[in-house]
Protein backbone atom coordinates (compact mmCIF):
# COMPACT_ATOMS: atom_id res chain seq x y z
CA UNK A 1 0.00 0.00 0.00
CA UNK A 2 2.91 2.36 0.69
CA UNK A 3 3.89 2.05 -2.98
CA UNK A 4 0.43 3.22 -4.02
CA UNK A 5 0.80 6.22 -1.71
CA UNK A 6 4.14 7.08 -3.32
CA UNK A 7 2.67 6.88 -6.83
CA UNK A 8 -0.12 9.33 -6.00
CA UNK A 9 2.14 11.70 -4.05
CA UNK A 10 4.56 11.83 -6.99
CA UNK A 11 1.63 12.23 -9.42
CA UNK A 12 2.91 9.36 -11.56
CA UNK A 13 -0.47 8.84 -13.17
CA UNK A 14 0.42 8.07 -16.79
CA UNK A 15 3.76 6.24 -16.75
CA UNK A 16 2.38 3.01 -18.21
CA UNK A 17 -0.75 3.83 -20.17
CA UNK A 18 -1.71 0.71 -22.17
CA UNK A 19 -1.93 0.80 -25.98
CA UNK A 20 -5.71 0.69 -25.69
CA UNK A 21 -5.69 4.02 -23.82
CA UNK A 22 -5.77 7.50 -25.38
CA UNK A 23 -2.81 8.14 -27.66
CA UNK A 24 -0.17 10.32 -26.06
CA UNK A 25 -1.98 10.49 -22.71
CA UNK A 26 0.40 12.13 -20.28
CA UNK A 27 0.12 13.98 -16.99
CA UNK A 28 2.90 16.44 -16.14
CA UNK A 29 3.13 18.19 -12.78
CA UNK A 30 4.59 21.53 -11.76
CA UNK A 31 8.05 21.83 -10.25
CA UNK A 32 6.84 22.99 -6.84
CA UNK A 33 7.29 20.62 -3.91
CA UNK A 34 3.58 20.05 -3.37
CA UNK A 35 2.94 19.36 -7.07
CA UNK A 36 -0.36 21.21 -6.82
CA UNK A 37 -0.70 21.95 -10.54
CA UNK A 38 -0.51 19.72 -13.57
CA UNK A 39 -1.36 19.35 -17.23
CA UNK A 40 -3.09 16.39 -18.84
CA UNK A 41 -2.39 16.07 -22.56
CA UNK A 42 -3.67 13.61 -25.12
CA UNK A 43 -4.53 13.29 -28.75
CA UNK A 44 -8.13 14.17 -29.36
CA UNK A 45 -8.28 16.93 -26.78
CA UNK A 46 -7.70 19.57 -29.44
CA UNK A 47 -9.69 20.63 -32.47
CA UNK A 48 -10.08 18.15 -35.33
CA UNK A 49 -8.74 15.33 -33.18
CA UNK A 50 -5.38 17.00 -32.59
CA UNK A 51 -3.44 17.12 -29.35
CA UNK A 52 -4.83 19.31 -26.61
CA UNK A 53 -4.28 20.02 -22.93
CA UNK A 54 -6.31 20.21 -19.75
CA UNK A 55 -4.98 22.19 -16.78
CA UNK A 56 -5.62 20.79 -13.32
CA UNK A 57 -5.12 21.80 -9.72
CA UNK A 58 -5.09 19.42 -6.76
CA UNK A 59 -8.05 20.34 -4.57
CA UNK A 60 -8.07 17.44 -2.13
CA UNK A 61 -5.78 14.69 -0.89
CA UNK A 62 -6.88 11.85 1.37
CA UNK A 63 -4.59 9.52 3.29
CA UNK A 64 -5.66 6.90 5.82
CA UNK A 65 -4.81 3.33 6.75
CA UNK A 66 -7.12 2.02 4.04
CA UNK A 67 -7.28 4.76 1.40
CA UNK A 68 -5.06 7.15 -0.51
CA UNK A 69 -6.63 9.47 -3.07
CA UNK A 70 -6.21 12.76 -4.90
CA UNK A 71 -8.82 14.97 -6.52
CA UNK A 72 -7.87 17.15 -9.50
CA UNK A 73 -10.08 20.01 -10.62
CA UNK A 74 -9.83 21.72 -14.01
CA UNK A 75 -8.83 25.38 -14.13
CA UNK A 76 -10.80 28.00 -16.01
CA UNK A 77 -10.17 28.65 -19.66
CA UNK A 78 -8.69 26.77 -22.58
CA UNK A 79 -9.46 23.23 -21.48
CA UNK A 80 -10.78 20.38 -23.56
CA UNK A 81 -13.35 19.69 -20.85
CA UNK A 82 -14.39 20.81 -17.36
CA UNK A 83 -14.69 18.67 -14.28
CA UNK A 84 -12.99 16.72 -11.54
CA UNK A 85 -10.70 13.73 -11.82
CA UNK A 86 -10.39 11.54 -8.72
CA UNK A 87 -7.87 8.70 -8.40
CA UNK A 88 -8.21 6.39 -5.39
CA UNK A 89 -6.20 3.46 -4.05
CA UNK A 90 -8.18 1.36 -1.57
CA UNK A 91 -6.60 -1.29 0.63
CA UNK A 92 -8.48 -4.41 1.67
CA UNK A 93 -7.73 -7.96 2.77
CA UNK A 94 -7.75 -9.03 -0.88
CA UNK A 95 -5.17 -6.43 -1.98
CA UNK A 96 -5.33 -2.94 -3.48
CA UNK A 97 -8.11 -1.58 -5.68
CA UNK A 98 -7.42 1.40 -7.95
CA UNK A 99 -10.33 3.53 -9.12
CA UNK A 100 -10.51 6.61 -11.36
CA UNK A 101 -13.63 8.77 -11.62
CA UNK A 102 -14.26 11.68 -13.97
CA UNK A 103 -17.13 14.01 -13.09
CA UNK A 104 -18.19 16.75 -15.51
CA UNK A 105 -20.60 19.49 -14.36
CA UNK A 106 -23.89 19.82 -16.19
CA UNK A 107 -23.02 23.18 -17.72
CA UNK A 108 -19.34 22.44 -18.30
CA UNK A 109 -17.56 21.42 -21.47
CA UNK A 110 -18.05 17.71 -21.90
CA UNK A 111 -16.25 14.73 -23.38
CA UNK A 112 -17.86 11.86 -25.17
CA UNK A 113 -18.60 8.87 -22.96
CA UNK A 114 -16.11 6.76 -24.92
CA UNK A 115 -13.34 9.33 -24.54
CA UNK A 116 -14.03 9.77 -20.81
CA UNK A 117 -13.97 6.00 -20.26
CA UNK A 118 -10.75 5.72 -22.24
CA UNK A 119 -9.07 8.34 -20.03
CA UNK A 120 -10.19 6.80 -16.72
CA UNK A 121 -9.29 3.28 -17.84
CA UNK A 122 -5.89 4.45 -19.08
CA UNK A 123 -5.03 6.21 -15.82
CA UNK A 124 -6.26 3.28 -13.73
CA UNK A 125 -4.19 0.77 -15.71
CA UNK A 126 -1.13 3.00 -15.54
CA UNK A 127 -1.33 3.45 -11.75
CA UNK A 128 -1.80 -0.30 -11.26
CA UNK A 129 1.24 -1.05 -13.41
CA UNK A 130 3.30 1.62 -11.62
CA UNK A 131 2.48 0.04 -8.25
CA UNK A 132 3.33 -3.42 -9.55
CA UNK A 133 6.67 -2.34 -11.00
CA UNK A 134 7.58 -0.33 -7.90
CA UNK A 135 6.85 -3.36 -5.72
CA UNK A 136 8.95 -5.61 -7.96
CA UNK A 137 11.89 -3.16 -7.87
CA UNK A 138 11.82 -2.89 -4.06
CA UNK A 139 11.62 -6.66 -3.65
CA UNK A 140 14.51 -7.12 -6.09
CA UNK A 141 16.66 -4.62 -4.16
CA UNK A 142 15.88 -6.35 -0.86
CA UNK A 143 16.73 -9.73 -2.33
CA UNK A 144 19.99 -8.38 -3.75
CA UNK A 145 20.84 -6.79 -0.39
CA UNK A 146 20.15 -10.07 1.42
CA UNK A 147 22.37 -11.97 -1.00
CA UNK A 148 25.13 -9.37 -0.58
CA UNK A 149 24.91 -9.58 3.22
CA UNK A 150 24.94 -13.37 3.05
CA UNK A 151 27.95 -13.30 0.75
CA UNK A 152 29.75 -10.90 3.09
CA UNK A 153 28.98 -13.12 6.08
CA UNK A 154 30.27 -16.20 4.26
CA UNK A 155 33.47 -14.41 3.26
CA UNK A 156 34.08 -13.27 6.85
CA UNK A 157 33.52 -16.81 8.12
CA UNK A 158 35.92 -18.16 5.50
CA UNK A 159 38.58 -15.61 6.53
CA UNK A 160 38.22 -16.62 10.19
CA UNK A 161 38.48 -20.30 9.29
CA UNK A 162 41.55 -19.67 7.11
CA UNK A 163 43.22 -17.68 9.91
CA UNK A 164 42.46 -20.45 12.42
CA UNK A 165 43.95 -23.12 10.14
CA UNK A 166 47.11 -21.06 9.59
CA UNK A 167 47.58 -20.49 13.32
CA UNK A 168 47.01 -24.17 13.99
CA UNK A 169 49.55 -25.09 11.31
CA UNK A 170 52.12 -22.72 12.82
CA UNK A 171 51.57 -24.21 16.29
CA UNK A 172 51.96 -27.76 14.95
CA UNK A 173 55.16 -26.80 13.12
CA UNK A 174 56.56 -25.23 16.31
CA UNK A 175 55.68 -28.32 18.35
CA UNK A 176 57.28 -30.57 15.72
CA UNK A 177 60.48 -28.51 15.74
CA UNK A 178 60.56 -28.68 19.55
CA UNK A 179 60.20 -32.48 19.48
CA UNK A 180 62.97 -32.87 16.91
CA UNK A 181 65.27 -30.59 18.90
CA UNK A 182 64.63 -32.57 22.08
CA UNK A 183 65.38 -35.85 20.30
CA UNK A 184 68.65 -34.46 18.98
CA UNK A 185 69.60 -32.99 22.39
CA UNK A 186 68.98 -35.55 25.19
CA UNK A 187 69.89 -33.03 27.88
CA UNK A 188 67.56 -30.40 26.47
CA UNK A 189 65.33 -28.93 29.07
CA UNK A 190 67.54 -29.79 32.03
CA UNK A 191 69.07 -27.05 34.17
CA UNK A 192 72.51 -27.68 35.63
CA UNK A 193 73.91 -24.62 37.41
CA UNK A 194 77.65 -24.17 37.17
CA UNK A 195 80.25 -21.69 38.33
CA UNK A 196 80.97 -20.26 41.74
CA UNK A 197 77.98 -19.62 43.85
CA UNK A 198 77.76 -16.39 45.80
CA UNK A 199 78.59 -17.00 49.44
CA UNK A 200 76.65 -15.50 52.29
CA UNK A 201 78.51 -12.81 54.26
CA UNK A 202 77.92 -14.85 57.46
CA UNK A 203 80.00 -17.71 56.08
CA UNK A 204 83.00 -15.60 55.30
Amino acid sequence: FEYAIDILELRQLTEFVPPSGPKGLRYVTSDDEDKQHGVLAARGFGDLGLYGTVFFRVTKETLSDSESSITLCTLKGGNAFDGQLRISCLRSDDGITVQTHLVVPRKGRKLSAAKARSITDGITSSVVESIRKRSAQILARRSQSSRFKGSGHNKAAERRRSRFLKEKEIEEMAADRRRRWQRQNPDAGRYRPSGVRQQSPNNC
